[in-house]
């Protein structure tokens, strides 16, 4: 080796000492021109290393984030069917009957009604109260059970075909376009 070919790495000074490692004026390592140009070559490869990987990994996020795939599938969906049932229910229904009661009657003769029997006679030998039964027509009500066909809705599990057009993101997100079949 000779004195020209050892220099400072840092500030390019050339070294006569052989025997220095460090440089007096910035302390910087010395190095010979060929150790000096295996460090760049190094540089240079790392710098090719970098490259590549920066552009893979360019090119996996325009597919992941930007590039739509479009694909068939199979999905799940609810809708109410009608199906006609049976209720029962009960309703009042009026009927006309006839009941028997009694009637306070407060006049002269009232005794006259075959149906009416005196129960007070005045002083003067007549009937002024009787107790009168008679009828009457009353409508009540009764509970009657009735049946009518009824049209209900029940929900139903259904699957359909649907194209679906997403990214990868937004397929592992679930956030997903659906484009379905008429």
């Amino acid at each position: 080796m000779t004195k020209k070919e050892r220099f400072c790495k840092k500030c390019k000074e050339e070294i006569k000492d052989l025997a220095r490692k460090f440089c007096s004026k910035c302390g910087g390592k010395v190095v010979t021109r060929s150790e000096h140009h295996r460090g760049k070559r190094k540089i240079k490869i790392w710098i090719v290393l970098l490259s590549i990987l920066l552009f893979i990994l360019i090119i996996t996020l325009v597919v992941i984030f930007i590039i739509p795939f479009s694909y068939k599938a199979v999905e799940g969906y609810r809708v109410k069917e009608p199906y006609s049932g049976t209720e029962y229910y009960y309703e009042k229904e009026p009927y006309t009957s006839t009941e028997d009661y009694i009637d306070w009657e407060t006049s002269k003769n009232c005794d006259y009604d075959r149906d009416c029997s005196c129960k007070h006679y005045s002083i003067w030998g007549y009937c002024d109260s009787c107790k009168c039964y008679r009828e009457r027509s009353v409508t009540k009500y009764r509970n009657d059970l009735k049946y009518r066909t009824v049209t209900r809705y029940k929900d139903v599990y259904k699957e359909r075909e649907v194209w679906k057009k997403a990214t990868l993101y937004q397929m592992w997100s679930g956030r997903v376009r659906y484009y379905y079949q008429v």
